[in-house]
């Protein structure tokens, strides 16, 4: 009897598991494609991160300083666990091995981080040694960059120890970790001196580089790899290219996605993209194939209006977990879509791509070998020689001639460089600027400069000896950061008129302005003055003289066109102005230069020069809600001693403004006034 009853009691038991097992199931197939979790968001959009089952959901209350940390069973719609903790604290959006979960929050002090287990229970605090680093999917290790170079931290001994990878790069930025592994994509340096930069992917674990290339366009990591979106000259979406599980690499124009191909992205860690615009959304499947579905529908035939913003995938349930803003309720919800429940249609077709997964191992050696430094003309050996003795000696490091352009395309100034000059003795005019700074270093502590390098004697203090600066007021020299470098720019000249002619310049339009505007003050005189003598003005003085006709120039700057390059004529018409003080005196010299550049309508030009339009334009669309400016550069043309740069103004994605100049700040200034011209006759 008793047996019997075991026996009954066992099958009973069984049976309701079964029962609720299959009722579950059925609960599951009831729900569709489209899911709105039970639970409610307290305050705003919380950070989420994947876990087994579901996802964390981490909220910031700041009227009660707190935040509230809950973990959310997708398949039940039910909250599993919770926990409150002081102070503001967000998830590391990323999947953790043994279920561990890891906040991370900000103060005074820096970050820090603190580890819980499965049960959001405390396990450790950890502070890191630099920010912007990436954990590992175990949590004992923490990658960061230090000195360009890639770093790991023990999270529970706080050791740290360079890691060692199997490509000799150095780093600029960490870009992101894998959501499920242990694959870390960085940027790298492809050139110690300017801002070209490459993309590499490390295995963590070994050290080897998957991925060493140069590029320009972002990647994302998928569930089964990698995508990129690349961009045509036109700064618009151009081709998508990305990994698949069972097609290897696969790529197709960014056309498929019709028009809402600049609005595309890739949920990280999934085979999923997602568009979003004024319309609604779709979602986009990438296999062999492209697929869409129009989740705008999908949501609406369940009930539920609004649009979809932060999207998380959750791959241990192969859903979607979004925040949506419910114009209905005029609230905040979770949403779950399962694609696996939503109808894709094909949009269109794709071919066979190279792997993501190439080294170009010229890259290292093009880089060190750039370090050491370019070859530079035979003449040139002598004063090469001499800047060696200078870098030995000061422990700074001495660019010349087009060794130069590198560094100085970093600082956004356009400096012409001594090979570009149409010096007649380029050497001649280096040498006295090297001797300059030998005296002015001479001046410094022994060792002074050596502090400035990293911890790897790499880096520090970079002297340029270029030849010019187009800027909207004089400078002799400039500094600017240019990774592990303080470049200092510094201008060398041989041309003795040039410099006779801009002092005389100046004293006749200061005698001028004083006279003028009696009740001006000395910043605003000096403001007019630097307009009314700058390169703009005097290539226009030397055009209206016709100079260009009169210069004597080298085979190479004649073939480049220097005859019609403002700073060649900006520096005669200068060099005129003091053959004919050496000639006539002040008198003479101060009658040309009213005749030809300080006229009554001058100041005229000078007013418009002075105007700021980024700025008018800033605030004209500053005054309606959710008006964003971007600029871009849709071309560049010209040889490198007169490049002509083409910028546009986009008002929310659209081009509402164009203009060019030999500046990419004078054209950003001329893509502002266009877009202010149009957007006042549209008023």
């Amino acid at each position: 009897m008793r047996k019997w009853l075991r026996y009954t009691a066992l099958a009973l038991a069984a049976a309701v598991l079964v029962t609720v097992a299959a009722g579950c199931d059925i609960y599951l197939e009831r729900r569709g494609a489209v899911t709105t979790p039970a639970c409610e968001l307290r305050n705003g959009y919380p950070s989420v991160a994947a876990v087994d089952g579901g996802a964390l959901l981490c909220e910031w209350d700041y009227r009660a300083g707190e935040s509230y940390l809950s973990r959310l069973d997708v398949r039940r719609d039910q909250v599993t666990l919770a926990r409150t903790f002081s102070g503001e604290w967000s998830l590391v959006e990323q999947m953790f091995a043994d279920g561990q979960v890891v906040l991370q929050r900000w103060d005074e002090a820096g970050s820090s981080f603190r580890f819980l287990n499965a049960k959001l229970e405390d396990v450790r605090d950890f502070v890191p040694e630099a920010e912007g680093g990436r954990l590992s999917h175990d949590g004992a290790g923490y990658y960061y960059l230090k000195d360009a170079a890639l770093y790991r931290q023990d999270t529970v001994t706080g050791d740290m120890q360079r890691v060692a990878l199997d490509q000799e790069l150095r780093f600029v930025s960490l870009e992101g970790i894998h959501p499920a592994a242990d694959l870390l994509l960085l940027w790298c340096r492809m050139s110690p001196f300017s801002q070209k930069l490459g993309m590499a992917l490390v295995e963590l674990h070994s050290g080897t580089c998957l991925m060493v290339q140069e590029r320009a366009d972002m990647l994302w990591f998928m569930e089964r790899g990698l995508c990129e979106m690349s961009y045509d000259e036109d700064g618009g979406r151009d081709t998508i290219r990305y990994d698949t599980a069972d097609s290897g690499c696969r790529q197709a124009s960014a056309a498929v996605f019709g028009s809402e191909a600049d609005s595309v992205w890739v949920v990280s860690g999934s085979q999923y993209a997602l568009s979003s615009d004024r319309q609604g959304e779709t979602l986009f499947r990438l296999g062999q194939t492209l697929e869409r579905c129009e989740v705008t529908s999908v949501l609406a035939e369940a009930g539920v209006t609004g649009h979809l913003s932060t999207v998380c995938w959750l791959p241990t349930v192969q859903k979607l977990l979004g925040m949506l803003y419910d114009t209905a309720q005029d609230a905040l919800r979770l949403v779950v879509l399962d694609p696996a429940r939503m109808t894709f249609t094909p949009c269109g077709e794709t071919t066979e791509a190279p792997s993501f997964l190439t080294v170009d191992e010229g890259i290292t050696g093009a880089y060190w070998g750039e370090l050491a430094g370019q070859p530079i003309p035979e003449d040139m050996g002598a004063l090469r020689a001499y800047a060696d003795r200078l870098e030995e000696k000061y422990d700074v490091d001495i660019q010349l001639s087009d060794q130069c352009a590198g560094p100085c395309a970093a600082s956004w100034e356009d400096i012409t460089t001594t090979d570009q000059a149409g010096l007649e003795d380029e050497v001649a005019a280096i040498y006295p600027a090297l001797e300059a700074l030998d005296r002015t270093l001479a001046l410094y502590p022994d060792g002074f400069f050596a502090q400035f390098r990293n911890a790897r004697g790499e880096g520090g203090v970079q002297f340029l000896p270029v030849s010019a600066f187009h800027m909207s007021f004089e400078v002799i020299g400039m500094s600017f950061e240019n990774g592990d470098w303080h470049c200092i720019a510094y201008q060398v000249s041989n041309e003795r008129l040039e410099f006779l002619g801009d002092s005389v310049l100046g004293f006749v339009t200061a005698e001028y302005l004083f006279a003028r505007h009696p009740d001006s003050p000395e910043g605003e005189l000096t403001r007019i003055r630097a307009l009314l003598v700058c390169e703009d003005s005097l290539h226009e003085v030397a055009q209206r003289l016709e100079l260009g006709k009169y210069l004597k120039l080298g085979n190479g700057e004649e073939g480049c066109g220097g005859r019609t390059r403002p700073s060649i004529l900006a520096d005669a018409t200068e060099a005129v102005f003091a053959a004919v003080y050496l000639d006539g005196g002040i008198s003479a010299a101060s009658a040309l230069i009213h005749r030809v550049l300080l006229d009554c309508e001058r100041e005229e030009v000078v007013e418009e020069r002075r105007r700021d339009y980024k700025t008018v334009l800033q605030e004209l669309v500053q005054r309606e809600p959710n008006r964003t400016l971007v600029y871009r550069m849709a071309e560049e043309s010209g040889p490198d001693h007169d490049k002509t740069f083409t910028f546009e103004v986009l008002l929310n994605g659209a081009v509402v403004g164009r203009g060019e100049g030999h500046s990419k700040k004078e054209a950003e200034q001329m893509a502002a006034k266009d877009a202010l011209e149009k957007l006042t006759d549209q008023r």
